[in-house]
This record gives C-alpha cells, structure tokens and sequence, in this order.
C-alpha cells in the first residue's frame, strides 16, 4: 500500500511539474519571439560573421532536406547522441547505446523530460561549436562560422522533421507539454546562437537577458486583459432613469 502510495504522489508531483514549466513555457515562447523577431534586421547582413553563417545556415538546411535519407545512421546517431549528452549533463550514467540506419535506443540511469526531449530542441554540434571558439584564431573565424551555420541549419530541420507526435519521447513528455516547451527551449538556443553570431558571448547572453523584461510586459498585458475583461462581465447594467 505504502509503494502505491508513493508512486500516486510521485505522479502527481510530475503531473504538477510539468503544468508549471508548460505555463512558463507558453510565456517565454511569446517573449523569446518579440525578441528574436527585434533583433531580425537587414542591416545584420552587413556583418561579415552573418553573411557567412546565413550561407551555411541554408546550405546545411537544404543538405538535410536532400540527403537525409541517404544519411540515416547519420541522423539516428546524432539524436541518440543528444540524449546521451543531454543525459550526461543531468548526471545521468550512460547505460546503454545503440544506432543503425534505421533505428536506435539510448539508456541512462534515470527519467527526465529535459533528456527525453532533448533531441527536438538540444542542437548538440552547435554547442560544440560554441565552446571551441575561445581556442581558434581571428584568422579561422571565417570557416568556423560557415560551419556553425551549417549545423545549426541542419540542427533546426533535422528537429522540425522529427518532431513527430507517435515518436515514443513525445508520447511519454505529453504532446501539448512537448510542443510548448520545445519551442521555447529552440527559441533559447536558436537565439542565443543568432546573438552570438552578431555579438559573440556578450550577444548571446543580451538575448537571453532581453527576454525577461519582454516575459514581463507579457504578464502585464495579460494581467489587464484579465481584469478589463473581470470588469466587463461583472459590470451591471445602467438602471434605466426614472420618469
């Protein structure tokens, strides 16, 4: 009795959980895209790191649409791949992995939704990139950059294409949850590289900071909304004059 107990509370707890990061998550998604939409300017291309990285981007992009099927093993070993990273980054042993072209499976000790996800929203190479930049020369930004946009054109489709309801993580994660929080978790990451793309670190930390006054303006709106509405259902009807 005392183990189904447990388990109920232990659902319930999840249960809230998850309600909890959906509501957050449905707010960043309206924020992180006021702000990703402000910084879109043509005059971005005028940077030389934009040019080279819009290129790659849509050449990766477009190299995924064509060649993805005859690159299978590819793509299933970079989505197990992200679980296991993701995994690991949640202090999660790896336990298991396994990849052919057609199929593949991941174990690690443990359950969360941010490992199960991860492979819709978590461009693994990109942030690999990311973290080797301190390491390169001035004179290797040019190819770095049309490599980062590459992957990240690749990341972006290959996360669109899978993203799937009868996928298996998704079934487990809950289709609203899963939709709601991969948009907000891609808009984070997706950003914070266009910002870093412009700006380096400090460009992509200035994304990510943006978004909490944009969260915040939200909130306001949505709280006067509320109440112009409270006010018009609870407001009684003028007395007609008396003759």
């Amino acid at each position: 009795m005392s183990a189904v107990v447990k388990k109920k509370k232990k659902k319930t707890g999840a249960a809230w959980h998850k309600v909890v990061i959906g509501v957050v998550s449905v707010i960043g998604v309206a924020a992180y895209t006021s702000v990703l939409v402000s910084m879109i300017d043509r005059s971005l291309l005028d940077l030389p790191n934009v040019e080279v990285a819009l290129i790659g981007f849509v050449s990766g992009a477009i190299f995924w649409i064509v060649l993805r099927k005859k690159l299978g093993f590819f793509g299933v070993f970079e989505h197990e791949f992200t679980h296991l990273v993701m995994g690991l980054l949640m202090f999660q042993k790896p336990e298991a992995f396994f990849a052919t072209a057609t199929r593949g499976h991941v174990r690690v000790g443990g359950k969360n939704f941010l490992v199960d996800l991860a492979p819709y929203y978590f461009p693994t190479f990109s942030v690999i990139l990311l973290l080797i930049f301190p390491l390169l020369k001035p004179s290797a930004y040019p190819v770095y950059f049309a490599v980062l946009g590459f992957m990240t054109g690749y990341h972006l489709v290959s996360q669109m294409i899978d993203f799937k309801f009868y996928q298996g993580d998704i079934r487990v994660s809950g289709k609203v949850f899963s939709v709601v929080f991969c948009l907000f978790a891609s808009l984070l990451a997706y950003g914070f590289i266009l910002g870093f793309v412009v700006g380096g670190y400090h460009g992509g930390w200035e994304y990510l900071k943006a978004g909490v006054p944009a969260a915040g303006r939200m909130l306001e709106l949505g709280w006067k909304y509320l109440r112009d509405l409270w006010e018009f259902a609870t407001e009684r009807p003028a007395e007609p004059p008396v003759e």
